[in-house]
């Protein structure tokens, strides 16, 4: 039964033939492939002339205004810049035009009024999101298919090969899709169409900032040339357009004595992002939203789990990002400074998971009321409980804290496998640095339930309170570095009262003494005030 729906939502899906023939309908839709082209073309002339005119400047720069020739090595060089150029420029086009597509696609229908007629169909809320995402990315594809002539050029001047070709073509496809799944999502989230855009292209930065960044960086150990193998980081890097066209994505990735080539290890991980935005979005449209609750909630225990296991796994293990730096040359032993580094980066992205987590944290954590209750799930209107392992997996309050541990429990169990994976060794430091950097987080996301069910108490609207709750927790961790700044101290001469604030930990040396006294006292403080504050603050009754 469940392949059948799968089935009917990709093969027969009546939503991509209604949109592709509203996007063709009329001449907008031949007008901006005639637009898309045109920019293109001048790009890439451009590129070419930028590319080929360097020795040129260079040589009139100093005076040679002779004859000039060209070796093979300079023409060839020349060439993979245009090639580069032609794709980098391809992979911003592909950033800019794949969340546009979908951005306004459902936030559109709720405006026009004409989201209830959809919603009244026997099409399921996956039937019409995925119908909403294909025929967004079927125009996308046509304009893929028109960038062809340009990229074409690169191979017949010997700037690249086919093959690499058709694997940058393959994998801006696929990120693609990431990219218009996330605009699908806030185009299902927002009310308005305009509000829809702009938070879609503030995560879409976000998002392609990151992946290059923490994930392509990581993966690849900062060399992004075409040598040499690369970690599992890799291949949530790959997400990122601008990351597909770097040499270092036709490498392969490495686990153990298995070598997997990183387009196709980042197939799983593109899967798992399209399916979590599509659960979300389908959580957040029309009235399906609490059959879609459940399963977000495991999905997002199971993207936790995999992005941590890959994230340490390839920064402890020897030749990682970390490893490869502190590993000594002349044996097998793990040098101290490698280990404090490697302790140190586990606990800081923890803290920098949390951070990213923080901003949705209130939407778990403020208890709803009947206005406000998540479609298809009458029972949360009525559950204003405390602390319910039960309900850990259902939109609900009661399951809201219980569903946060099982979170951070679940981030720091993959924490502590990937980095023993990759190192090969554990020690007591180690351990250490993860309860301390659970305890930590822990107080952390507790402070912000209470400070949401505070929010909760003086206001009635749900996303008021949400607004309010995440305000209150950066103001609450914000004021103590207003006396701090004040203060002239040296650096072992900090008042003992900074050890209980959040930041605190970040004053001192991480996982040295004092450091790791800091995170543990300022975690518990966290944890007591977070408890007690929620404890007090019963919402009143609707």
């Amino acid at each position: 039964m469940e392949r059948s729906i799968l089935f009917r939502a990709f093969a027969d899906n009546p939503i991509v033939l209604r949109d592709l023939r509203a996007t063709m309908r009329g001449t907008r839709a031949f007008w901006f492939q005639a637009v898309y082209l045109g920019l293109l073309g001048v790009l890439a002339v451009t590129g070419y002339a930028i590319s080929t005119g360097q020795n040129l400047l260079g040589s009139i720069a100093v005076g040679d205004y002779g004859p000039r020739t060209f070796g093979i090595v300079d023409a060839q060089r020349q060439l993979q810049q245009f090639y580069y150029f032609i794709f980098l420029t391809l992979a911003g086009l592909i950033t800019l035009i794949a969340p546009a597509l979908t951005a306004t696609s459902v936030s559109d229908e709720r405006q026009r009024q004409s989201l209830d007629l959809l919603i009244t169909t026997p099409l399921s809320a996956t039937e019409m999101l995925v119908g909403k995402l294909m025929s967004s990315l079927a125009f996308l594809g046509l304009l893929l298919a028109l960038s062809l002539p340009a990229s074409a050029l690169c191979v017949m001047l010997g700037g690249a090969t086919i093959g690499d070709m058709l694997r940058v073509y393959a994998l801006l496809a696929v990120d693609a899709v990431v990219l218009a799944a996330v605009g699908l999502y806030f185009s299902c989230a927002c009310k308005n169409s305009l509000h829809a855009v702009i938070w879609t292209y503030v995560s879409v930065i976000a998002f392609v900032g990151i992946t290059f960044v923490v994930g392509f960086l990581v993966g690849t150990n900062g060399n992004t040339s075409s040598v040499s193998d690369i970690f599992p980081m890799a291949a949530v890097g790959l997400l990122s357009p601008f990351a597909a066209v770097m040499p270092a994505a036709g490498r392969n990735i490495v686990l153990g004595p298995v070598a997997i080539p990183a387009a196709v290890a980042m197939l799983p991980a593109a899967f798992l992002a399209v399916r979590l935005l599509l659960t979300a979005a389908a959580y957040r449209f029309g009235t399906f939203g609490g059959e879609s609750g459940h399963s977000l909630r495991k999905q997002v225990l199971l993207t936790t789990g995999i992005v941590m296991l890959a994230f340490d796994y390839s920064i402890a293990s020897k030749g990682g990002m970390l490893a490869y730096y502190f590993y000594t040359s002349d044996s097998d032993s793990v040098s101290p400074d490698r280990d404090s580094m490697i302790i140190g980066a586990m606990w800081m992205f923890l803290v920098g998971l949390f951070a990213l987590a923080l901003p949705f944290l209130p939407g778990l954590f403020v208890p709803v009321r009947a206005e406000d209750a998540p479609p298809g799930d009458a029972q949360a209107a009525r559950d204003n409980g405390y602390f319910s392992p039960g309900a850990m997996l259902l939109p609900r309050h009661a399951g809201a804290l219980p569903y946060f541990y099982a979170w951070l429990g679940v981030a720091v169990i993959c924490l502590a496998t990937g980095t023993f994976a990759g190192a090969g060794r554990y020690d007591h430091r180690t351990l250490q640095a993860v309860l301390a950097g659970a305890v930590y987080v822990a107080g952390a996301g507790t402070l912000a339930w209470g400070l949401s069910r505070l929010a909760a108490r003086f206001i009635r609207a749900a996303s008021s309170a949400r607004a309010l709750a995440f305000g209150l927790f950066v103001l609450f961790n914000a004021l103590p570095a207003l006396p701090l700044s004040l203060i002239q101290m040296n650096a072992d001469d900090k008042p003992a009262i900074f050890m209980a604030w959040l930041g605190g930990p970040f004053l001192y040396e991480p996982f040295r003494d004092m450091g790791m006294i800091s995170i543990l006292v300022s975690g518990s403080t966290a944890l007591l005030i977070g408890l007690v504050v929620g404890i007090v603050s019963k919402p009143r009754k609707a």
